[in-house]
C-alpha cells in the first residue's frame, strides 16, 4: 500500500475524494483520519461532507441530497500531527518530544550539571524556561524541515542537512557541511537532550534511513518497522495542503507501508506543473533539493510563475523524493452558486491564473464590472466603514447572496476587529424605510478575548511584580467575576474611589516592595496599597479624636463612615490574594518549580473568583497543560507568566462557519476555502512586512526546496484569495496620506495584483487618475462625494448612512449660534444661603450643577500615576494649608506635630521634594494667625459660632447658617463676621470673598443681628516667596453703606438679590473669567471694537477647558452672546446695580 499523491486544482476538489475515502467499506468503529491545512478548512470540510454523508437520497431537489447528513467518529487534524502518526496513542504514553515536554526537558540540560560545558552563547539563567522555549521551538522545526540535519545528530555529527547537490563518500553517502564553531552548540544541547529523553527522535521515527544512498522501493529495501503499539493504523486522508516538507514525505510514506495513504495537494496550475515537470531532479531519496531560482518562462504569465514558486519547490521537493503526483479530476455537476458572468475580471484573472498564460486584453468599465475592486482609504477605521457600504452593494448586486456566503480575511485582524464590531453594529435605514443590518461574527480571536476568566488571570499575574498602579489593581479587584463572588456593587467601587483619592494611593503592594527597590526609607511607606487600607481600617473603626498626630504610627483617615467598613475589607481581602502572590515572587526562593507557581496561581485565582467558578476552568486548563509537561526544575514566575499569557492570547482556532453571519478572520485560517464574496481588509505595508529569520536559525542557514519563502507566501496568500471567491473580491487598504491627501503606494503584492489587472485590460494609472479597479475614498464617511452619484465609484451613489448625508449637508453652513434665552423662571419659594452664596460666587457654576446637572470638577488623569507625587499642586497646597490652619486652630498644635503627619500619610512629597511647599505652607498659615493675632485690632479664630436664619424676604423664605459669626464678648454691639482663608481675598479674586462677607453682612442685618463689619484674613494677592516675600497675609474689613444698616433696608436689598437666583439657575450667566465687566462698560460707551478684542482675548487664554465651553462651545463668537437683551449683560447689570463693592470696601 504505497502512498499515493495527486493534484487538485482547488480546494473545494477534495470533496469528492474525500467522500470516497469515507464512503469506504471498513471496520465500523474505525476512525479514519483527515488532515487539512487549517481550522477554516475542517469547518468548511466537515459541513460540506455533513450535506451528502448519510443524507436522505433525492429529497434535496433535482435528485440532489437533502443535505441532512452527518459526519462522526472522523478524526480531523491539522499538518504538525503528520509525525505524530508514529508515535503511540497520547491516551497510552505521551510523546517525550512534543514541543512542551520537550521545552522543559530543554530547561533540564541547560540548567543542570554541565550545562557550562555546552558553549550556550547567551545568558541562559536570568530567564531559563524562556530560554529553554526558545532552543526547543527550533529543535521542534528542525525536526520537520530539517530531518537529514537531526539524523546525523543522532548518529553523532555535528553537521547540517545533507543536500542533493553534495558530493558522496566512498560507502554512497550523501556528505554534509559541518556546523560553524558558533553554532555547534546547539548540536551539543540536542545531543544532551537526545540522552536524557532515551527515545528515538521523531525524524528517526519518520523513517528516515541511516544510509541515505539505498533507494527505497527501487532497491526493495524494506520500511523501518512501525512501533509495536501502532502496527496497524488507520487510513489516512491529507486534503487541501499546498506542500509537504521531507520529514512529513518519509512519515508518510513509511506508515503508507501499513496502511492506505492518500495526499491531496492544491496547485492551482495544470499548466505550469506540467511546464515545471520537464525540469525536475533526480532522485535523491531522504535527501531534499536547494531551492531552485526563480525561473519566468517567456511563453507563460510571469506573475502567476513568481506567486506559485512555492508550488513549484512542491513539486520539485516531490520529484527528488520519486513520487509524481496524479492529476484529480472534479465530477461534472451542477453549479451551485449563481456566479458572475463568464466574461467578469474575476473569472478571467482566475481563469490566467491557472493556465498561467499570458492574457488577451478585454476592455474593463468598473461601473459594469465590480467583481475585484481596490479600495484606498485614509485610516483603518475608515476601511472598515468603506467596507461595510461595498457589502450593502454587493446584497443589493448579487442575487441570493446571504451572509455566510462572506468572508472578511485581514493580516491586521487585532486591529481592525474593534472598527468592524463597531461599523458592523450600525442599523441602516435604506429610502424604503427598511433597516438593514449585516450580521458579523469575528472569529480566530484569543482566549482572552472569549473569555473573561482568561483575561482576569493575564491582569493578575500582570500585577504580580509590577508598581500595582491603581488602574491595573482596580482591572482585577472590579472584575466581573471578582465582583460577582465577593458581591461587590456600585456603591462599594464608588467607596473605594473616593477612599484611594483621599489616601493618595499611587502604586507598590507595601513598603517591602519599596525596599527591594532601593528606595530611601522615607519613601518606603507612602501612597502604597497596604499604607492606604490601613489607614481606612483603622479610620472607620476608631473614634475621630484617636490617634494623635505626633505619632509616628499610622494616621486614621478621618471622616471615614462606619458603613465603609464593609468596601474596605473587601478591598483589603483582594490586596491581600494578589500581594500574596506578589510575595511569593520575592522570598528567599524566588524560582521555584513550574508545579508550585501554577498552584500559587490557581490557589489567587479562586481566592478572587470562589473554587466552584466554571468561567475559570478554560483559562486554569492551559495552567494544568503547562504543569503536566513541567520538570522540577526551578524557574523565575516571570518565565511561567509568560508562557501562559502566550498561551491565553493565541489565536484558539476556531471557525465558526455557516452561522447565518460574515465571518471575519486573519489570512491563514480560510485560506482556500470558497466563498461567494471575500474581503481583504488591511492590506498595507505594516501587516504584510515580513521579518528576518532568528541569527541563530540553521534552518535558514541553507535554503532548501519545500521551506518556503515568506515573500512567496504573502503573495500566495493573497493569490489564494482572488482564487476561492466566487462573484467578488473586495480589498481595502490605506492608500490615501491622512495629511496631504494624495495616493500613497500600494503595498508590493497588491501592486503586482493591479498590474495583473491592467494585462487583462483594466485601466491604467494616469495623472491623478487611479487605475480602474482602485477606487479613492473621502476621508469621512460624511463627506460630499460619498452622497454624490458616480463620484466615488462610476455608476453609483456609495453611500448608504442617511445619518452621515444629514451631517453632510450640515457641513459647511454657517449656522448662528442660537441666542440664550432666558426660561420661564420658576418660582423658588425656599432659598438656601448656601444656593444664594454659590450664585454670587459663580452663577454659570450654579447653573450647570444645580440646572443641568454637570459636574465642573474636571481631573485630566482618570486614575493617579504610578509614580511618587514630587510637586504639589495649587488645589493639593490650599488644601494643606487649609488642614495645618485647622490643626493651629482648633486643636493649638504645632506645625511640627502637623507635618510629622502629614509626612506618613504622604500627602507631602518625600524628602527634599516637599520642602519647599512645606515651608510656603507654613509661612502662609504663620503670616494668617500673626495677622488675625495683631494687638493692634486683634481678630477672633476661635470661638466662631454658626447662627441659624430663617427670615422672610419679598415673600421668599431664606434659610441656611451664617458661619463665622462672632458676638462681642464684652457686649458693646461689635459683633463680627470673621472669614479665614488660604486662598487670596480681594474684589477681582475668582470666588469673590468680598462679595461673600457682603452678601452675609446683610443677611444678618436682615435677620436682626448687628455686626459691623466683616473681616476677611487671606493670603496676599501677590505674596510668592522668594519672588514677593512680603507679607504673607492682607486683612480686608467690609461693611455696610449707613443706608444699608437697617433691617428693613438690608431685608430690602436681600430681596432684590435673592430675586436673581431664579434667572441663574434657568439661564446661564456667565462671568467669562471676569471680562464680563470690561465687554459690558465697552458696549455701554459704543466701544464694540473693544469689547470684541476684549472677548477675543478671553477666548484665546482662557476659554479652553473652562466651564463657558461646556455652554458655548469651544469657538464662541463675539454676535452670537452679546445681542441686545442678552441675559449675559441683564444679570450683570442687575448684579453690579445691587452687589457694587466700593472704596473702603463698602457695600453701597
Amino acid at each position: 500500500m504505497p502512498l499515493k499523491t495527486s493534484y487538485v486544482e482547488r480546494l473545494e476538489d477534495v470533496l469528492g475524494p474525500a467522500r470516497e475515502f469515507l464512503s469506504r467499506a471498513g471496520d465500523l468503529f474505525a476512525r479514519p483520519r483527515i488532515v487539512v491545512p487549517t481550522a477554516g478548512a475542517k469547518a468548511w470540510l466537515a459541513s460540506e461532507l455533513a450535506r451528502t454523508l448519510g443524507a436522505s437520497p433525492g429529497a434535496g431537489g433535482a435528485g440532489q441530497p437533502a443535505g441532512d447528513g452527518i459526519v462522526a467518529n472522523v478524526e480531523i487534524s491539522y499538518p504538525g500531527t503528520i509525525l505524530g502518526l508514529l508515535q503511540p496513542p497520547r491516551g497510552i504514553e505521551p510523546d517525550p518530544w512534543s514541543f512542551d515536554r520537550l521545552t522543559f526537558t530543554v530547561l533540564d540540560v541547560i540548567t543542570g550539571p554541565g550545562a557550562a560545558d555546552l558553549g550556550i552563547p547567551f545568558d541562559v539563567g536570568r530567564e531559563p524556561l524562556l530560554a529553554a522555549r526558545r532552543i526547543a521551538g527550533f529543535f521542534d522545526n528542525y525536526h520537520v524541515r530539517r530531518p537529514g540535519m537531526i539524523l546525523r545528530w543522532e548518529q553523532g555529527h555535528a553537521h547540517l542537512s545533507p543536500v542533493a547537490t553534495n558530493a558522496r563518500d566512498k560507502d554512497g553517502d550523501w556528505a554534509a557541511d559541518a556546523l560553524d564553531a558558533g553554532d555547534d552548540w546547539q548540536f551539543r544541547v540536542w545531543r544532551a537532550v537526545r540522552d536524557r529523553i532515551g527515545t528515538p527522535s521523531p525524524t528517526s521515527r519518520a523513517g528516515f534511513t541511516s544510509s541515505p544512498s539505498g533507494q527505497q522501493g527501487s532497491s526493495g529495501r524494506a520500511a523501518p518497522p512501525l512501533p509495536a503499539k501502532i502496527a496497524c493504523p488507520q487510513p489516512v486522508l491529507v486534503a487541501g495542503l499546498q506542500s509537504l516538507s521531507l520529514a512529513q514525505l518519509t512519515a508518510l510514506r513509511t506508515l503508507g507501508a501499513t496502511t492506505d495513504v492518500h495526499a491531496i495537494l492544491v496547485h492551482p496550475s495544470a499548466t505550469l506543473r506540467s511546464h515545471w515537470a520537464a525540469t525536475t531532479p533526480p532522485v535523491s531519496l531522504d535527501v531534499p533539493p536547494l531551492r531552485p531560482p526563480a525561473e519566468l518562462p517567456e511563453d507563460l504569465d510571469p506573475l502567476v510563475a513568481t506567486w506559485l514558486h512555492g508550488a513549484r519547490e512542491t513539486q520539485i521537493l516531490l520529484a527528488s523524493q520519486g513520487i509524481t503526483p496524479t492529476h484529480e479530476r472534479p465530477p461534472a455537476g451542477p453549479v451551485e452558486s449563481a456566479g458572475p458572468e463568464a466574461s467578469s475580471l474575476l473569472v478571467r484573472l482566475q481563469g490566467s491564473i491557472r493556465t498561467a498564460a499570458k492574457p488577451e486584453p478585454q476592455k474593463h468599465e468598473l461601473a459594469s464590472d465590480s467583481s475585484v475592486t481596490i479600495h484606498r482609504c485614509h485610516t483603518l477605521s475608515r476601511q472598515a466603514e468603506v467596507l461595510h457600504d461595498a457589502l450593502l452593494h454587493a446584497f443589493h448586486d448579487l442575487h441570493d447572496l446571504r451572509p455566510h456566503d462572506v468572508v472578511i480575511v485581514s493580516p491586521c485582524l487585532d486591529r481592525l476587529a474593534p472598527h468592524l464590531e463597531a461599523v458592523f453594529a450600525r442599523a441602516v435605514v435604506g429610502r424604503d424605510g427598511r433597516t438593514v443590518k449585516l450580521p458579523l461574527l469575528v472569529a480566530d480571536r484569543g482566549l482572552h478575548e472569549l473569555s473573561d476568566a482568561a483575561q482576569l488571570l493575564i491582569d493578575v499575574m500582570r500585577l504580580v511584580g509590577s508598581r500595582c498602579s491603581v488602574e491595573d489593581f482596580l482591572a482585577v479587584a472590579e472584575h466581573p467575576l471578582v465582583t460577582g463572588h465577593l458581591r461587590i456593587d456600585d456603591d462599594m467601587t464608588r467607596c473605594w474611589d473616593g477612599l484611594i483619592e483621599r489616601t493618595t494611593i499611587h502604586w507598590g503592594f507595601d513598603a517591602a516592595q519599596r525596599v527591594r527597590e532601593e528606595l530611601p526609607a522615607e519613601a518606603a511607606e507612602p501612597h502604597t496599597w497596604r499604607a492606604g487600607i490601613e489607614r481606612m481600617l483603622l479610620g472607620a473603626v476608631l473614634p475621630p479624636a484617636t490617634g494623635g498626630h505626633e505619632s509616628q504610627a499610622t494616621i486614621p483617615l478621618e471622616h471615614v463612615p462606619l458603613g465603609s467598613l464593609a468596601a474596605i475589607e473587601t478591598l483589603a481581602q483582594i490586596h491581600e490574594v494578589v500581594r500574596t502572590l506578589d510575595d511569593a515572587c520575592h522570598d528567599s526562593s524566588a524560582t521555584r518549580p513550574v508545579a508550585e507557581w501554577c498552584a500559587a496561581i490557581e490557589e489567587a485565582m479562586f481566592g478572587l473568583c470562589g473554587p466552584d467558578a466554571g468561567d475559570l476552568a478554560e483559562p486554569l486548563r492551559a495552567v494544568r497543560q503547562l504543569r503536566d509537561a513541567a520538570s522540577a526544575t526551578p524557574v523565575p514566575f516571570h518565565d511561567v507568566r509568560t508562557l501562559l499569557e502566550e498561551s491565553l492570547t493565541s489565536i484558539v482556532g476556531r471557525q465558526p462557519l455557516r452561522t447565518g453571519a460574515i465571518t471575519a478572520t486573519s489570512m491563514v485560517p480560510l485560506r482556500d476555502v470558497p466563498f461567494r464574496v471575500v474581503c481583504i481588509a488591511g492590506y498595507d505595508d505594516r501587516a504584510v512586512s515580513v521579518a528576518e529569520s532568528p541569527g541563530d536559525d540553521l534552518a535558514a542557514r541553507q535554503q532548501i526546496a519545500g521551506d518556503g519563502d515568506p515573500r512567496i507566501d504573502t503573495r500566495r496568500a493573497l493569490l489564494d484569495c482572488a482564487l476561492a471567491a466566487r462573484d467578488r473580491l473586495l480589498v481595502t487598504c490605506t492608500g490615501m496620506d491622512i495629511r496631504t491627501n494624495k495616493s500613497l503606494p500600494l503595498v508590493t503584492p497588491l501592486s503586482e495584483l493591479v498590474d495583473f489587472a491592467i494585462r487583462h485590460g483594466v485601466r491604467p494609472a494616469g495623472g491623478d487618475e487611479p487605475s480602474g479597479i482602485e477606487i479613492r475614498h473621502p476621508r469621512h464617511a460624511v463627506g460630499r462625494r460619498n452622497f454624490e452619484p458616480g463620484a466615488v465609484q462610476p455608476g453609483r451613489c456609495w453611500s448608504h448612512d442617511p445619518t452621515a448625508l444629514a451631517a453632510s449637508q450640515g457641513l459647511g453652513l454657517d449656522a448662528p449660534l442660537p441666542v440664550t434665552r432666558v426660561a420661564a423662571l420658576a418660582d423658588v419659594p425656599v432659598i438656601e444661603l448656601a444656593l444664594l452664596e454659590e450664585m454670587v460666587r459663580n452663577p454659570l457654576a450654579l447653573y450647570l450643577k444645580k440646572s443641568l446637572g454637570v459636574s465642573t470638577w474636571r481631573d485630566d488623569e482618570e486614575f493617579p500615576a504610578a509614580t511618587f507625587p514630587l510637586t504639589l499642586s495649587s488645589t493639593q497646597s490650599r488644601t494643606l494649608a487649609g488642614s495645618l490652619l485647622r490643626h493651629r486652630v482648633d486643636t493649638g498644635g504645632s506645625a511640627d506635630e502637623w507635618i510629622r503627619a502629614a509626612r506618613a500619610t504622604g500627602r507631602i512629597p518625600f524628602g527634599r521634594y516637599g520642602d519647599e511647599s512645606l515651608r510656603e505652607i507654613v509661612a502662609l498659615v504663620d503670616g494668617i494667625i500673626s495677622l488675625a493675632a495683631n494687638p493692634a485690632d486683634p481678630v477672633p479664630l476661635r470661638g466662631l459660632s454658626a447662627m441659624p436664619i430663617r427670615l422672610h424676604t419679598a415673600g421668599k423664605l431664606l434659610s441656611g447658617t451664617l458661619k463665622g459669626y462672632h458676638p462681642d464678648p464684652a457686649g458693646a454691639a461689635d459683633d463680627l463676621l470673621v472669614d479665614v482663608r488660604v486662598t487670596r481675598g480681594e474684589r477681582d479674586t475668582w470666588d469673590r470673598p468680598l462679595h461673600i462677607a457682603a452678601l452675609r453682612l446683610l443677611v444678618a442685618w436682615a435677620s436682626g443681628s448687628t455686626p459691623q463689619r466683616a473681616v476677611v484674613i487671606a493670603r496676599h494677592q501677590n505674596w510668592k516667596p522668594p519672588v514677593f516675600p512680603g507679607p504673607a497675609a492682607i486683612r480686608r474689613t467690609v461693611i455696610l453703606a449707613d443706608a444699608l444698616r437697617d433691617r428693613a433696608a438690608a431685608a430690602e436689598r436681600l430681596a432684590g438679590i435673592c430675586a436673581l437666583l431664579p434667572q441663574a439657575l434657568a439661564t446661564p450667566c456667565s462671568r467669562f473669567g471676569g471680562t464680563l465687566a470690561s465687554i459690558a462698560e465697552k458696549l455701554a460707551a459704543n466701544d464694540e471694537a473693544g469689547a470684541r478684542q476684549a472677548f477675543a482675548n478671553y477666548v484665546g487664554y482662557s476659554h479652553a477647558g473652562s466651564n463657558e465651553a461646556l455652554v458655548y462651545g469651544t469657538s464662541p463668537r463675539f454676535e452670537d452672546i452679546f445681542v441686545p437683551g442678552a441675559p449675559e449683560l441683564a444679570f450683570h447689570a442687575a448684579f453690579e446695580q445691587l452687589f457694587t463693592i466700593g472704596a473702603g470696601y463698602t457695600l453701597s
